[in-house]
């Protein structure tokens, strides 16, 4: 029994599948305003989701109900409120990821695994982070619009030539 890799037109599935990410990724950073609205959309959905789930499952509870009611509430909010303004709700994600970038950039030139190994790349990475987050807190609010939707769009690009070049790699092996 042969692998679904190995399977003869293996590859053109993983290079058509390739293709198709590539061109959504082109089209996700012709507009990265709406795909960041789109993403935050969809991911509003499952979190109100998600918060009525645990909501019903914490009024099944017979111990903690109040931790898992209280969380799916807090979760359900967190959802409506990406539901009703998606570009806000991206924009405080933006700003929190900025901070969190700039305290782990800075936290990680101090951590004692920067004194004993690698210390080169500890501070080279570290010096990057701080920097992307300074980048993104100091664009604020405005890079709270396109941030998102921008890595949205690379994770898609760079994933579509990676799915292209493995579909060549199998075609030439197959």
């Amino acid at each position: 029994m042969s692998s679904p890799l190995s399977a003869p037109s293996a590859w053109k599935w993983t290079l058509g599948i390739g293709v198709v990410m590539l061109i959504i990724g082109i089209i996700a950073m012709g507009n990265l305003i709406a795909t960041t609205a789109v993403s935050i959309y969809i991911v509003g959905i499952f979190m109100l989701v998600a918060g009525v789930l645990q909501i019903i499952h914490g009024f099944q509870q017979h111990g903690h109900r109040v931790f898992w009611t209280v969380a799916g509430l807090l979760y359900a909010i967190a959802g409506i409120l990406a539901l009703s303004n998606p570009l806000v709700f991206s924009s405080v994600l933006t700003l929190w990821l900025g901070i969190l970038l700039i305290f782990s950039g800075v936290s990680r030139l101090f951590s004692p695994g920067a004194v004993h190994s690698n210390r080169g790349w500890v501070i080279v990475s570290s010096i990057i982070t701080t920097l992307l987050g300074i980048m993104l807190v100091s664009g604020w609010p405005v890079t709270g619009l396109w941030v998102i939707g921008m890595f949205l769009a690379f994770d898609l690009l760079f994933q579509g030539v990676s799915f292209i070049l493995l579909g060549l790699s199998l075609k030439s092996r197959a």
